[in-house]
């Protein structure tokens, strides 16, 4: 079976040939692409959206050419992926039976019965991701102005689109005097186009005094030609338009403080300073762990729920406090955000009964295990 995958991460176009019903195996170095196919045809086959893989040089795009894409998985409804997390597993544990061992013995019609009934428990909270365009709009929004920080372990990387972009000033909205008349060309929407395009054909200057375009002659406007090029650089526009865009995105789910802070510091003039940077890096702290609440919620099943002792406990954990989201408590994120706790609350008022079901599932499990341990 072919598969065609295009604007997925870091894979701008790909071809690949998949064999169904057996383990599909893909060499390459780190950043090829592997777990981004997986992640794919995970998500095709779960009818999931794949615009959360769209590579973050896209964000601002509305281009159709230019949104991830894939072609051929339309057959495809379940897809198990090999990866560490699979083989963690399967990691015996002293004094106890194999984590997840279903997937290793014989799945049994009790073992199904008591799978479906812990989905009827909480499908509820996982159809609200399901049935919410605006959610998963939010969460794909988050996800990218998050990735704008880049990786660094206290949050901010000096390689980041916000770093590299707006964190260095704004000079797409602050033109350095002497080059206003291009004001309508720096501030247009493909920018980055014509600041290539103007970039590149300052190299035959030096070949004539005259415009390589029109013929004109350019002698005395050579050192203003020049100068876009000393105070631009084509890439670092492209970041300030990719966070000014997702930035305009998340609009109104952020307070109103917060998003005349923001918007305040993606036009700044001037370099970010320190308590700027601390300002974002809080805000983007913020923003990961509301998205790794919605993670685990999104994702709940009986793999999560069944190492956790009172399940009452891990959903109260997994409830979604924006009191304590202070640049995210709004009302437009109430909106998306409610809706989910109310799910939770209806799980948990019969708590027992799910309860009640992972504890049968896991005897049954373990039951198997003994029915077929080697001695």
């Amino acid at each position: 079976m072919n598969i065609t995958i295009k604007n997925c991460n870091s894979i701008d176009s790909a071809d690949i040939s998949i064999e169904q019903g057996k383990l599909n195996v893909r060499y390459g170095v780190n950043g090829t692409g592997k777990s981004t196919i997986a992640k794919c045809l995970t998500l095709a086959a779960r009818s999931e959206d794949i615009g959360v893989l769209c590579p973050f040089k896209h964000k601002a795009s509305t281009e159709a050419a230019t949104k991830p894409f894939i072609q051929g998985a339309e057959s495809f409804s379940s897809v198990l992926v090999f990866n560490e997390d699979y083989v963690r597993q399967f990691v015996f544990q002293a004094d106890e039976v194999i984590a997840n061992s279903f997937n290793i013995f014989v799945r049994t019609p009790e073992y199904e019965a008591h799978l479906a009934t812990i989905e009827t428990h909480i499908k509820g909270i996982k159809d609200s991701f399901k049935d919410s365009a605006d959610l998963n709009k939010l969460i794909t929004d988050l996800q990218t102005l998050s990735g704008a920080f880049g990786k660094s372990k206290d949050g901010w990387a000096a390689s980041g689109a916000w770093a590299r972009g707006p964190g260095m000033g704004n000079r797409v909205v602050h033109i350095p005097e002497g080059l206003e008349d291009y004001k309508l060309f720096i501030q247009a929407d493909d920018n980055v186009k014509w600041l290539k395009w103007q970039m590149e054909g300052t190299t035959y200057s030096s070949k004539s005094d005259n415009c390589p375009f029109c013929t004109s002659s350019i002698e005395s406007k050579k050192a203003t030609i020049q100068k876009v090029r000393e105070n631009y650089d084509a890439k670092a526009v492209e970041h300030i338009n990719n966070v000014s865009h997702v930035v305009g995105e998340l609009g109104t789910y952020f307070t109103e403080d917060t998003r005349q802070n923001i918007s305040t510091l993606t036009k700044s003039a001037g370099q970010i300073s320190p308590e700027e940077k601390a300002y974002l890096v809080d805000l983007r702290r913020q923003i990961d762990l509301l998205l790794e609440k919605c993670q685990k919620l999104r994702f709940l099943s009986f793999s999560s729920l069944k190492d956790a002792g009172k399940l009452s406990t891990l959903l109260e954990d997994l409830r979604i406090k924006l009191e304590f989201f202070p640049s995210l408590n709004s009302d437009s994120a109430r909106a998306v955000i409610d809706p989910i706790n109310a799910k939770i609350d209806e799980v948990l008022t019969d708590i027992g009964s799910l309860q009640g079901e992972v504890g049968k599932q896991k005897s049954a499990i373990a039951k198997s295990i003994r029915n077929n341990k080697v001695h």
